[in-house]
């Protein structure tokens, strides 16, 4: 082999493992930059959570001091508790597929990095001769 055909196979070798590297590092990045958002979403729903926890019992003070409603106000305590539970079962659900969705992310992310490896590891012994289907004898 002549230096410029090694000089070329080397450029190849290296050009296609650093795009196969890139290309792995850049679904990192985005799966731990969506691993930040449903994390950040997490939270918020914890403080939503806790303000209507906080909501529930002066909302049930306010209807007790009102005179002629206890009926009514028995109700709307009712209702209040059920929507909070209701909300509280809508964050639950809503945390729980992001931490789904961040668990099959990630591995197909890793799949994905191994599959880039595999085929530049086949193509750099391809072009550099090492693989008996193909390329010249180095």
């Amino acid at each position: 082999m002549t230096n410029d055909a090694s000089t070329l196979h080397a450029v190849l070798d290296y050009g296609v493992g650093g795009g196969a590297f890139l290309a792995g590092l850049a679904l990192i990045i985005a799966a731990i930059a969506l691993a930040r958002t449903f994390g950040r979403l997490n939270k918020t729903l914890d403080v939503v959570d806790t303000q209507l926890g906080d909501i529930g019992p002066a909302a049930a003070s306010t209807l007790q001091h009102v005179s002629g409603a206890a009926g009514g106000a028995e109700q709307a305590v009712g209702h209040l508790a059920t929507a909070a539970k209701s909300l509280e079962g809508a964050a639950s659900a809503l945390a729980q597929t992001a931490e789904l969705s961040k668990s099959a992310v990630v591995p197909g992310v890793t799949s994905f990095g191994e599959s880039i490896n595999i085929v530049a590891d086949r193509l750099k012994r391809f072009v550099g001769g090492n693989d008996p289907r193909g390329g010249s004898a180095a």
